[in-house]
């Protein structure tokens, strides 16, 4: 099952009355596979496909008119999980790598932002971010690889990893995100709310943003997230 966007009619109704609001969501697949070693790169993703991408204009929250190309900026990614972790990859071009410094926030240069949302009940409706969101933002070292830079929003979320590697055309990032820290469980999770940001400096401050499904408000506002649905392995079938 390949990713893509579900266009929907959604009803809401309030003291001035009732109205219908069309809602765009983008979704994808973490499929079940065995425990992932960060440390092996993209070698260790064969079989879990990469069905979500940011490569268009389309894409773009901040930053429109600085945007030279997919070589400027742009990315591919997935998602698949285990028992214990979530785990996502991220092949990001980027014709020019400048992280940035440790005085300044980590998305004022080149990073990855994940969002997610475990509240069961999310959804359009659900407008500001609470106890059940969590920001985690990732960042290339100057390195060839080696550990990123990460930030955890609103507070640290224990056992995330994360690592980077350098590319011909950019980096490769790797998250893997404990389920305890989410306060849920494999098992008994079908799907998160789920959202991607990248950000691009050349120099000095961001000069971009892409946003996978929602808007540059995902930090304070979950509304428009993605979904990202935990597709089952059937026993002795695990993706490899």
């Amino acid at each position: 099952m390949p990713g893509g966007r579900i266009d929907y009619d959604l009803g809401i109704s309030s003291a001035a009355g009732s109205q219908t609001v069309r809602v765009k969501s983008a979704w994808m697949t973490a499929p079940q596979t065995d425990s992932l070693r960060l440390e092996e790169g993209l070698a260790a993703w064969r079989g879990v496909p990469f069905e979500a991408k940011m490569d268009e204009k389309k894409y773009i929250r901040l930053g429109f008119e600085s945007w030279s190309g997919r070589d400027d900026l742009s990315t591919t990614f997935a998602a698949c999980h285990d028992a214990e972790y979530l785990y996502f990859a991220f092949d990001v071009k980027d014709d020019m790598i400048h992280p940035a410094p440790d005085s300044m926030g980590i998305f004022s240069g080149d990073c990855v932002e994940i969002f997610l949302d475990a509240d069961a009940k999310r959804g359009p409706g659900k407008i500001k971010v609470d106890g059940k969101d969590f920001q985690i933002l990732c960042a290339p070292g100057l390195s060839a690889s080696g550990v990123c830079r990460m930030q955890t929003l609103p507070a640290k979320i224990e056992g995330v990893r994360a690592v980077y590697q350098k590319t011909a055309g950019g980096y490769v990032i790797e998250v893997a995100v404990p389920f305890s820290a989410l306060g849920l469980n494999a098992e008994g999770t079908s799907s998160l709310g789920f959202d991607v940001a990248i950000d691009d400096a050349d120099s000095g401050a961001r000069k971009l943003q892409m946003v996978w499904s929602g808007t540059e408000e995902d930090y304070i506002n979950p509304s428009e997230y993605g979904t990202l649905f935990l597709k089952k392995a059937k026993a002795g079938n695990e993706t490899k």
